[in-house]
């Protein structure tokens, strides 16, 4: 799933567990986010807002790995992406290493 159509999904299509384990562990390891980011927020927040620098990403990266039971190839997503779009784009991962196996 391309980055650019992944953004324009609603996280409606996006599990309860995949919204709430990205927040939760963005939000463990960079508090001052707990203000801007949230489920509801999915929709609006790009990853480039993060500011997280490529030790952070590859930290989140490996939470998420490890939580969702996904294996993520690369951290290197589009920073325009927003949240909702790359829960989308990890959903769709997840299922298609489910497939492969």
């Amino acid at each position: 799933m391309s980055s650019r159509v992944a953004s324009q999904q609603p996280t409606q299509q996006v599990s309860s567990q995949l919204k709430d384990l990205m927040i939760a562990s963005l939000v463990k390891m960079k508090p001052e986010l707990a203000a801007s980011v949230s489920v509801a927020t999915m929709d609006s927040v790009e990853l480039q807002a993060l500011k997280l620098d490529s030790l952070d990403t590859l930290e989140w990266a490996m939470e998420i790995e490890k939580s969702y039971d996904v294996e993520i190839e690369a951290v290197d997503f589009d920073p325009k992406l927003t949240l909702s779009g790359l829960a989308l784009e990890l959903q769709a991962l997840k299922q298609a290493q489910k497939q492969g196996k």
